[in-house]
């Protein structure tokens, strides 16, 4: 797969997953995360080529018969640390975007 090369994404789910595309908080963390990822392609050192901000989840990495979607999250004190349940949440959330020919 090129670099250039257009990567479709289902329409529907497009549609489906922009609400944090319109969300505020966490755009600079996200940032920073998402230019280091494109650092790592960039280098040659991934095995992704192509980093979308905002794909399908936080970020949709491409690569030769790769995709990932990665979800970024921060947290600020007084909050803390990220619960094992809030992270189950999270996991079961992004699975239920999987595309059908990947097994749950």
């Amino acid at each position: 797969m090129q670099p250039d090369e257009l990567h479709l994404i289902d329409a529907e789910l497009w549609a489906r997953t922009r609400s944090g595309a319109r969300a505020g908080r966490g755009f600079r963390y996200q940032d920073a995360v998402s230019a280091w990822l494109a650092a790592a392609a960039w280098s040659g050192d991934a095995a992704w080529v192509t980093v979308v901000p905002e794909g399908v989840d936080d970020v949709t990495l491409h690569g030769e018969d790769l995709e990932t979607r990665v979800q970024i999250k921060s947290r600020h004190d007084p909050r803390g640390l990220f619960s094992t349940a809030e992270i189950a949440g999270y996991v079961a959330k992004a699975a239920l975007d999987l595309p059908d020919r990947l097994e749950r």
